[in-house]
């Protein structure tokens, strides 16, 4: 028969020893815009100028995508995208809004840049191998931020206020294959500590999330590979991961 009826029994006996599913948000399965389509270096009359289509084509969410950021771990808007900074965030944001749609804003959480200003005020927050290297994401040529430190959630946390609640976005588009699973973080008193408590890292962005705002999507994209059950538990928007072909989505 059909696998997915395996899959179904593995996810009853899972949730049975409690690893239990959030609720879906029904605006989870609303169809999304995404400014990916002009890439990372989108200009913001291009973002603009689509709205009207976006609304027209009776799509409910617009994505401000991968290249609004200053640096991977330094989420403040470039200023060459966003020369009036936060204002002009909120400004698009509240465009958005007024043409009746909600707003998603990309983000790849436990990832900071080499020389991001992140790391340079919080270098407690990486993952340090037992050699004492960083661990390195190689996709966002970035580091791996430890998921169980205190420095790691308080930083996350300021993004989330950051962004749901400054800029007032509507939900989260979470990204990047490294989300899955993290490497033992040797300065921890016991390394295996960072693997385990992924899943809880993940819980604490949607509980802060849908603090801030109730009805808050929360979109976990490991990007073209399967995402890991532990932290499905906490996303009430899943994707196909990039499919290329039927198959792929099959997998």
């Amino acid at each position: 028969g059909d696998y997915y009826n395996n899959l179904a029994r593995y996810s009853k006996l899972m949730q049975a020893k409690g690893i239990e599913m959030v609720e879906p948000e029904e605006a989870a399965f609303e169809p999304i815009w995404c400014a990916w389509g002009y890439g990372r270096e989108f200009t913001m009359e291009e973002v603009t100028n689509t709205l009207p289509k976006v609304k027209e084509l009776g799509i409910k969410w617009a994505v401000l995508d991968d290249g609004f950021q200053v640096a991977e771990g330094d989420w403040r808007p470039a200023s060459d995208r966003f020369p009036d900074g936060d204002d002009a965030v909120e400004n698009l944001v509240e465009t958005i809004h007024d043409y009746g749609l909600k707003a998603k804003i990309w983000w790849t959480p436990l990832a900071a840049d080499p020389h991001s200003k992140a790391l340079e005020k919080n270098p407690e927050m990486l993952i340090r191998l037992e050699n004492g290297a960083p661990q390195f994401i190689t996709w966002w040529d970035a580091y791996y931020l430890s998921p169980t430190k205190e420095e790691t959630v308080e930083h996350t946390k300021d993004i989330l206020d950051l962004f749901l609640n400054k800029w007032n976005f509507d939900g989260l588009k979470m990204d990047g294959q490294h989300m899955n699973a993290v490497a033992p973080d040797h300065s921890l008193e016991n390394p295996e500590e960072s693997i385990k408590g992924l899943p809880d890292f993940f819980h604490m962005i949607y509980k802060e999330a849908r603090e801030i705002n109730p009805d808050a999507v929360v979109e976990n994209c490991p990007c073209g590979t399967v995402m890991s059950y532990f932290n499905m538990a906490t996303t009430n928007q899943t994707v196909s991961s990039d499919p290329l072909s039927s198959w792929q989505i099959r997998h």
